[in-house]
């Protein structure tokens, strides 16, 4: 697999280079999207010795095929080695002869080769990107720095279990409203396209005034037979071109906000994105990392342009000496329960805690807001189809009507 020099933007629009393994260009295109860059070149190198990741050399993967309870699993087993004194290379090459996943296998024979060549641990899980996240490197530097290194493992077990019920949660409840959406349109495309045509040619031999329901079916009818293809071109223009407002800072804070402005998935997206800022900034505070690199790593992981904003403000104001809470109250993005428990935690010393309880509190709040914003969506569409199905009868019914009053029937 070839190695590619890149240089890049992030965010900001500041430069940023480095070497990535992709297969093909768009392939590591699609890598720094994944970390918000944006390529801006890329020229083709020589691989390091050692070869890439397959060779067991230390090759980055810049696309990650580990699922989620592989990682979780590896990072117990790490922190279990760590916990009970076995030297890292030895509980390494253990974990790699029990690695069932031959892709990771490859990616955890790297790490160890990385390590026994004079990186520290954190640098050698940093040339895997597409694994493991700056999230999880920042905390692992964190703990090395400080010696506490089992525990900071365990504090990324956590919050790996955590996303995976946050992800799990959410399919769940999204699984059957998204089947019954998709049924439905499926049926309405097919009844307009192929049933109501054939059938309401009936109407055609007679001299009658049509009914406005009738009328407005047979127009809609008329839409799908004969401009079916703007429907698909509408779709596919309006995801191509969601795609490339989001590729740009500017388009992803205009779509960022619309978001959270969104009736009813707004207030979803907001709890999600503030369980993830609490979640995140806890973790790598408790896990020793000083504040200002801690808000510079959930600026970027937030996952929300508008919010990201306001932690970068945040960020600027604690390196004056400022706190955080008066940045996250002035943006006015951040629920007043938020910017009062940062607040004492920062009049109290004790801010891992006091998000901790935030956490806590969107740990509660954002499963039952899914369940219930679903539950909603589905009795929604169950109606809405009713409500066109009752129309379509109606439009079918009632020129029947007129011909039996003008004695055609």
């Amino acid at each position: 697999m070839p190695t590619y020099e890149y240089k890049a933007t992030n965010e900001e629009g500041k430069s940023v280079k480095g070497v990535l393994t992709a297969e093909t260009e768009e392939d590591l295109e699609t890598a720094l999207d994944k970390q918000n860059l944006y390529l801006v070149s890329a020229k083709e190198t020589a691989a390091r010795s050692g070869g890439g990741a397959s060779a067991g050399g230390r090759g980055k993967i810049v696309r990650s095929r580990v699922k989620r309870a592989e990682l979780i699993s590896f990072t117990v087993h790490l922190a279990t080695v760590i916990g009970a004194g076995v030297p890292i290379l030895q509980g390494l090459d253990d974990m790699i002869d029990e690695t069932e996943g031959p892709y990771f296998k490859e990616v955890v024979r790297g790490i160890r080769n990385g390590i026994e060549e004079g990186n520290s641990i954190s640098d050698a899980f940093a040339q895997y990107p597409g694994i493991f996240s700056e999230l999880y490197v920042s905390i692992l530097r964190s703990g090395e720095s400080t010696g506490r290194l089992d525990d900071v493992l365990k504090e990324i077990v956590g919050f790996l279990e955590w996303q995976d019920e946050l992800v799990g949660t959410i399919k769940q409840a999204t699984t059957y409203p998204i089947i019954v959406l998709c049924a439905v349109s499926g049926l309405l495309t097919i009844m307009f396209t192929f049933v109501l045509p054939r059938f309401l040619t009936i109407f055609d031999g007679f001299n009658i005034p049509l009914p406005l329901p009738t009328r407005i079916v047979i127009a809609i009818s008329n839409f799908f037979q004969n401009f079916w293809w703007l429907l698909i071109a509408g779709v596919v223009g309006s995801l191509v071109g969601l795609r490339t407002a989001n590729r740009t800072p500017q388009g992803r804070m205009v779509l960022d906000r619309i978001k959270l402005k969104l009736p009813i998935f707004g207030e979803l997206i907001r709890k999600i994105a503030l369980s993830r800022f609490s979640h995140y900034l806890a973790t790598l505070f408790g896990a020793g990392v000083n504040i200002l690199n801690a808000l510079e790593v959930v600026e970027r992981v937030v996952g929300n342009a508008v919010l990201a904003d306001v932690v970068r403000r945040a960020r600027l104001q604690v390196g004056t000496g400022q706190n955080i809470a008066g940045a996250l109250r002035e943006s006015g993005e951040f629920p007043s329960m938020v910017v009062r428990m940062v607040t004492i935690g920062e009049t109290t010393g004790n801010l891992e805690e006091t998000l901790q309880k935030v956490s806590e509190y969107y740990d509660r709040e954002v499963p039952q807001t899914v369940k219930r914003i679903f539950t909603a969506l589905e009795s929604m569409i169950i109606i809405g189809l009713g409500v066109v199905i009752l129309f379509v009868v109606l439009s079918i019914i009632l020129p029947m009507l007129s011909l039996q009053q003008v004695g055609h029937v």
